[in-house]
């Protein structure tokens, strides 16, 4: 999902779980759909996620090995790898393959870090809708309560 893709999102959101006197009626009666409507965006949003989760781990199980193993310098420690595969390696010259190599797998794991992290902003706000969709039924009962109180206890 891009950002304004996410922009839209949230305003439809916003648009969907708003109560007002006008729409009391018909918010009611489609609590089901809006709640269906935001599981299948989930749903699809949490798939998507979950491949860029795997790419990701993928990615830097490859990049610790090779950092471990095939490098012209010794990394010992398990902080050293991190702070490498965080880092930004630029090889000695066009014939440090090795070099290209890890800088090439850097700038792919920080592109697939930057997926995942914008993911998971994603799929948390969808989650934290579909909770407040499911409590719309509830929402709308107080707001009618609130209403009739309102009103001298008027239905």
């Amino acid at each position: 999902m891009t950002e304004e893709q996410f922009i839209f999102l949230k305003k439809q959101i916003k648009e969907d779980v708003t109560i007002t006197d006008e729409n009391v009626v018909q918010k009611s009666g489609d609590v089901p759909f809006i709640y269906q409507k935001y599981l299948d965006l989930f749903i699809t949003e949490l798939k998507s996620f979950k491949i860029i989760k795997n790419r990701k781990e993928r990615l830097y199980a490859n990049l610790y090995h090779h950092l471990k193993f095939d490098v012209n310098f010794k990394l010992d420690s398990k902080s050293e790898i991190e702070t490498s595969i965080h880092g930004e390696y630029e090889p000695e010259d066009d014939k440090d393959t090795k070099g290209i190599l890890l800088r090439d797998k850097q700038n792919e794991y920080d592109e697939v870090l930057r997926q995942f992290n914008w993911g998971s902003i994603v799929v948390k706000y969808l989650e934290d809708a579909l909770k407040n969709v499911s409590n719309m039924s509830f929402n709308i009962s107080n707001y009618l309560k609130l209403k009739q109180f309102f009103n001298g206890g008027e239905k």
